[in-house]
This record gives C-alpha cells, structure tokens and sequence, in this order.
C-alpha cells in the first residue's frame, strides 16, 4: 500500500490521472497516459475546424486564462464543442453524471411543480411587472 501511495502522489505532483483497479491487496495503481497533452492537441484540431467565431472565443478563453487553468479551457471545448469524453476533468464530467445531474434537476421541478418553459419571455414580464420606475426627486 506504501507503494500505490507513493505512485498517487507522483501522478498527483505531475499532473497524471491514475486508475485504481482491484481490491484489498489485490488492489493495482496504474498512471494513464497524458490526457492533457492528447486534448491540447484535439482542442488546436478543432480550432482550427471551427467557425471563425467558435475558435476566437476558445483562444480569448485560453489568452484570459492563467496557465494553470488551461487545461479545462482545452478539455471543456473538447467535451462539449468536439463531444468527446474529457478525461483530464475527471469523474464529474462524465457523460454519465451530467446525465445524473440533469435528471436530478428534472426531478426537483417535478417535485416543486415547476415545468421547464421553452420561452422565458412570461418570466421577464413578470419580472418587470414587479418592479416599477422610481422618479428622482429636484
């Protein structure tokens, strides 16, 4: 166990993802190749590929963006701009758990009697019906 700690932290200092696979003494730590690398790469790809104004908006995020944080710029274009799994985001971006979270926000409107609307121009007339103009006083 000493040694699957010691390759955790060293995936962890690096920046790899690591997979545990087995159990108990059973258990095996493997590091996976360079996710990040291998979407930088599709994310330039598909920059590239993209209309004009997809692929200024991808750079500005990368240009904004100080570069220990553009990694998820390049993994949250590969995920929902190229549609491939980004697995440098981890287990929170699955496909399989955003499925899980929308389905969970589907429930919570069905339980407080909310329906989703496909226009929200009944929202903003309510919202503007509540509010009125204040007239500033000379």
């Amino acid at each position: 166990s000493t040694g699957r700690e010691d390759i955790r932290q060293i995936c962890k200092h690096l920046g790899l993802n690591f997979r545990c696979v087995g159990d108990g003494t059973q258990k095996r730590i493997m590091a996976l190749k360079l996710d990040i690398i291998r979407e930088r790469k599709k994310a330039e790809e598909l920059a590239l590929e993209a209309p004009r104004a997809v692929a200024g908006f991808y750079r500005g995020a990368l240009n904004a963006l100080p570069e220990t944080e553009k990694y998820r710029v390049n993994a949250l274009f590969v995920q929902f701009y190229g549609g491939e799994r980004a697995w440098s985001l981890g287990e929170a971006y699955a496909p399989e758990a955003l499925q899980a979270e929308e389905q969970e926000r589907k429930e919570k409107r069905r339980k407080t009697g909310e329906e989703p609307s496909d226009s929200d121009s009944e929202d903003m007339e309510e919202l503007l019906g509540r509010f009125s103009n204040v007239q500033q006083g000379s």
